[in-house]
């Protein structure tokens, strides 16, 4: 669960960057007046950072769902069973392995 977390969290990141990146080459396109060279080049240049994070997030993204739906782990209380004694509590910790076989 801690590595879909982390996966899913680089993913937002890369996205929200392409967002910004492409927002921001979007405005330095549309903003001047005199196209020279080297603002095109700029424009195009940063464009083209904001297209490629934003694609990159998408395998994050999907490696984070994969990893939380392998498997869960729940924690739950289980009854002991009979023949346990009475000092001992009558439940105890359990692990309980969930593999999801169809949606």
């Amino acid at each position: 669960m801690k590595k879909s977390k982390n996966q899913r969290v680089v993913g937002w990141t890369t996205l929200g960057a392409g967002l910004l990146l492409s927002g921001i080459g979007i405005l330095v396109g549309s903003s001047g007046s005199s196209l020279n060279e080297s603002n095109t080049t700029a424009t195009g240049v940063i464009l083209l950072a904001g297209a490629v994070s934003g694609i990159v997030s998408i395998p994050f993204m999907i490696m984070a769902t994969v990893n939380k739906h392998k498997a869960k782990l729940i924690l739950d209380n289980k009854k002991t069973g009979f023949g346990v004694p009475s000092h001992v509590g009558r439940d105890i910790a359990g692990v309980t392995m969930v593999i999801p076989i169809g949606k």
